[in-house]
């Protein structure tokens, strides 16, 4: 139980590092996307 508290603490903390350095996770999502979708030539 402990184990996964400090898991989700480190993963509040990355998501928050992120935005505050402006990265909008969507977008970062969808761009991975698009280069995923031209990777396979459709």
């Amino acid at each position: 139980m402990e184990y996964a508290l400090i898991l989700e603490l480190i993963a509040v903390g990355i998501i928050g590092t992120l935005t505050v350095l402006g990265i909008n996770i969507n977008d970062l999502l969808n761009n991975i996307s698009k280069v995923v979708k031209v990777g396979e030539g459709s």
